[in-house]
């Protein structure tokens, strides 16, 4: 697989073409020269493709542009597709990311710490963007639409364009004590947890990805490494973890604490998405407000869904 990802304002834009692993060698370098030529105007991107790229109306709704390259007789969809991105924890986003390629390929998830080996830093529209190859065997479920937080951007003169499935409307039952914030299209709730006497906080968000996004194990050591703790190992996140209930299924929740910030997570599976419903802050506020997080967790539903779940 060949990847690359550009961050820009609340959108990232992800470029990948899957193939075998000599067509793929052969690709790579008109792919990064298709890549460098991105542009965006008003949010939109504009490229230069290679003449021999046929571009095709793709099926998907969550694809912005589809181009069919044909490598020695092998056909390669090259692929773009824009997904929402909140602008905070660039390297948590990137790392979900890179994990949910490396599943479709059937890789094991990385940890924080192999990231900077994975992705290459490239330069292009003057953004943040990185370029990856994954090598490995594709999965069955690699066809599988990613995560999408809202509807996609259509491309210009495109035909309408049917709204992502949804899973409904959240409820939940909200502490008294916590502020609500805006949400956006990657946060279907978010909120603030804080102490008047000592100005100390935690925020507490509701976001669901694609697939695994990731898997449990890299999750944890990610939020683990955010607040300074060392990696662990998935069977000892597994050890550290409880089952709670989120839309009235099993769901795993850990917390931790460093030397300032703490954090508490569950992570469910529903679907073809994950949903995680993390608090991270000071790490007294986590640690007062666990129980309510908890309650919280618990109290959430789907609208639409059979007994709202």
């Amino acid at each position: 697989m060949l990847g690359a990802v550009i961050l820009n304002g609340d959108q990232a834009w992800f470029f990948k073409a899957t193939g075998s692993i000599p067509a793929i060698d052969k690709l790579e370098p008109s792919f990064r020269n298709f890549v460098g030529t991105v542009t965006f105007q008003d949010q939109r991107p504009e490229w230069t493709a290679p003449d021999v790229w046929k571009s095709i109306q793709s099926t998907s709704q969550f694809r912005y542009a589809t181009f069919q390259a044909d490598v020695d007789g092998e056909q390669i969809e090259v692929t773009v597709i824009p997904l929402p991105y909140d602008g905070e924890q660039q390297r948590g986003y990137l790392l979900s990311n890179v994990n949910r390629w490396r599943g479709e390929l059937q890789q094991r998830g990385l940890v924080m710490s192999e990231l900077d080996a994975a992705l290459e830093p490239v330069e292009v529209a003057g953004l943040s963007s990185y370029f990856t190859t994954i090598r490995g065997v594709r999965s069955k479920r690699s066809a599988m639409a990613p995560f999408a937080g809202g509807a996609l951007p259509a491309p210009p003169d495109a035909g309408p364009r049917e709204e992502p499935p949804s899973e409904g409307e959240l409820t939940y039952d909200k502490p008294v004590r916590w502020q609500e914030t805006p949400k956006s299209a990657i946060r279907k709730a978010a909120f603030l947890a804080s102490d008047a006497e000592t100005g100390k906080q935690a925020q507490i968000t509701v976001i669901p990805l694609g697939g695994s996004a990731g898997g449990f194990g890299p999750n944890v050591n990610r939020w683990r490494d955010e607040v300074g703790l060392p990696e662990i190992t998935t069977a000892e996140a597994r050890e550290d973890s409880e089952t709670i209930q989120f839309a009235g299924q099993d769901a795993s929740f850990v917390t931790y604490s460093g030397d300032v910030e703490g954090f508490a997570a569950v992570i469910a599976t529903r679907g073809e998405l994950t949903w995680f419903v993390k608090m991270k802050g000071a790490k007294e506020i986590v640690k007062k407000e666990t129980r309510n997080f908890k309650d919280f967790v618990t109290s959430i539903r789907f609208k639409g869904s059979p007994d709202g779940r």
